[in-house]
């Protein structure tokens, strides 16, 4: 563990946006969470046979019903796929129209807070536009869908919200946008 803690070396504020205390705390040896005792040979045995030819079939029409029914009920739910902690996220980005610089916290994949600032020559107060985005899912549609209530110009100048996105959601593609 204290070789893994010393070749993993990940941007602390990427442990910090993800709400990750440390590289030990995400990481174990297998050994340890194993049930059961087996030397390191029997170990790799036992994952190339794990990972070997598989066996497929055909799911029937009542087994592709119920799979389809929990991918609609449980899988495809906001609270299923939004587990992670708390974290604050923030990025800077410049563009023709001005600096964009976005302060965000997150919980349970929902905006609770969200700072917004830059030199890109808004014509009014920010704070509606902050609060719009509270309570909003943070994801590109969501965020999107409560920008577009809102006319951008006023507020960021001419960054768009496009831009807005690509600095609130690094590698993410939103309307063609590669971000």
């Amino acid at each position: 563990m204290s070789v893994l803690e010393k070749v993993l070396k990940p941007d602390p504020e990427k442990l910090k946006s993800k709400g990750i205390t440390s590289v030990k705390s995400r990481v174990c040896n297998i050994k340890e969470e194993m049930k059961w005792t087996m030397d390191v040979s029997d170990f790799w045995g036992l994952l190339f046979e794990g990972f070997g030819p598989l066996n497929t079939r055909q799911l029937s029409p009542k087994e592709l019903e119920e799979v389809t029914l929990l991918q609609k009920e449980k899988y495809a739910a906001w609270d299923w796929n939004t587990r992670e902690p708390a974290c604050t996220y923030y990025n800077q980005q410049r563009f023709p129209e001005g600096k964009l610089s976005l302060g965000i916290t997150v919980e349970k994949g929902i905006i609770r807070e969200c700072r917004i600032s830059g030199d890109f020559l808004g014509l009014t107060e920010i704070k509606p536009l902050e609060d719009v985005l509270k309570e909003c899912h943070f994801d590109p549609e969501s965020v999107l869908d409560r920008l577009s209530s809102f006319p951008l110009f006023l507020y960021l100048g001419g960054v768009t919200a496009d831009q807005f996105l690509q600095c609130m959601f690094k590698q993410v593609t939103v309307q063609g946008l590669e971000a």
